[in-house]
């Protein structure tokens, strides 16, 4: 007898999630390459069930109905979902394009990070999900003389977490300068 775990729909599409949030090497949507990097993925997770109320399951329903391709099926094979996955990230299950509308709540570093991130940074976020710190988004903002209102309003709430960057960065410098490291 042999035990073979098999995964439900769900499971591909969080894992998929999962495993390009911990910065996995997508390919461009090679979906049996995909498949067994989510499954490494998912054999390390214990009950990999169902995903959390809220934004995990909005993203998990618009992964499965997308890799369905609006075939009227309602489901789709785990090799559909993570080539999908593997192919466009993750940014486009938050921001749709062309669908402003259809956008999930994000914070407001994801609102920043989606606006300014650019390069390489803005490959870390639409394939991970990556973010830019604070200080990044800041000085974007800052510099941006005809930035949108959201983003001002997005990066007005993080002055705390700008504030406490600072202090970090001006503490690590005076150990340094103490130390002469």
């Amino acid at each position: 007898m042999r035990y073979e775990r098999r995964y439900s729909q769900q499971a591909y599409a969080l894992g998929a999630i999962g495993w390009a949030r911990e910065e996995a090497d997508l390919q461009g949507g090679n979906e049996w390459w995909a498949v067994s990097r989510v499954e490494e993925h998912l054999a390390k997770v214990r009950n990999p069930g169902r995903p959390k109320p809220g934004r995990e399951t909005d993203m998990v329903e618009r992964l499965i109905k997308a890799a369905d391709g609006d075939r009227g099926r309602h489901w789709a094979e785990g090799s559909e979902i993570c080539g999908l996955v593997d192919k466009r990230g993750l940014a486009w299950l938050l921001i749709p394009a062309g669908k402003p509308d259809e956008r999930l709540p994000l914070t407001p570093i994801e609102v920043l990070t989606a606006h300014y991130a650019r390069g390489e940074k803005q490959r870390a976020w639409r394939e991970h999900l990556t973010l830019l710190t604070e200080l990044e988004a800041f000085a974007a903002v800052q510099a941006d003389l005809e930035a949108p209102a959201e983003a001002v309003a997005a990066v007005l709430e993080l002055v705390p977490d700008v504030h406490a960057a600072i202090d970090a960065a001006v503490a690590d410098l005076r150990t340094r300068a103490v130390t002469g490291a």
